[in-house]
């Protein structure tokens, strides 16, 4: 599997992405703030580090519909200890390990005992159609990144990509989203339902005429 994991999660309102990946990884991809931190810093104290991080992070990720392009903005991001990686399969997951500091007194080793997490966010909604997703920075060449599509928090594809700078990520969503689905399951039991309540009222109407 993928050091790099990617989840994708479109809703009616927003597209948002979360990023696992070996905090190394990060701090050469992505010029500018440095996730390397101070001598003796404790996590609490370098989570603004890791914010300051994504939001740099997220000038460079663009996500494009037929109709517009939209740069991500971040809402989250924390470091946490590589060799103890926290679940991150589903957006309630990713959502958690974004935001959630386990050891916030535990001094902070160097930056290769440490994993990134961050969470970014565009005003895409599902109803928008094809997505693309594109990650300008220098990656390492043929980075694998374990990509999961969710559409409404149901899982509708995972696949492995290889992330290349500017090279954009193709989502397509399904022809009726799990939201819709669920839709049309509650719709055929209305019906049936109420197609059951008929007949047991005629079939109770029929009893008191013979009566």
């Amino acid at each position: 599997m993928a050091d790099v994991t990617l989840i994708v999660n479109r809703n009616a309102a927003v597209t948002t992405l979360y990023l696992s990946a070996p905090a190394p990884v990060m701090s050469e991809a992505f010029a500018g703030p440095a996730l390397e931190p101070p001598e003796g810093a404790t996590f609490a104290e370098a989570q603004r580090l890791a914010r300051d991080a994504a939001q740099h992070m997220a000038d460079h990720i663009t996500l494009n519909t037929a109709e517009n392009i939209s740069v991500a903005r971040t809402t989250s991001a924390l470091l946490h200890i590589s060799d103890d990686p926290l679940r991150f399969s589903t957006p309630f997951e990713a959502s958690i390990s974004t935001a959630l500091c386990t050891t916030p007194d535990r001094q902070l080793p160097s930056l290769g005992d440490l994993r990134f997490y961050g969470a970014f966010v565009a005003d895409i909604p599902f109803e928008a159609g094809p997505l693309a997703v594109s990650f300008n920075g220098p990656f390492p060449e043929n980075m694998a990144v374990d990509l999961l599509y969710f559409e409404r928090g149901a899982l509708v594809s995972r696949r492995s990509h290889d992330l290349i700078a500017g090279d954009p990520i193709q989502i397509s969503p399904t022809q009726s989203g799990p939201g819709r689905t669920a839709l049309w399951i509650a719709l055929i039991s209305g019906f049936v339902l109420v197609a059951a309540l008929s007949r047991r009222l005629a079939m109770t109407q029929v009893k008191c005429s013979e009566i």
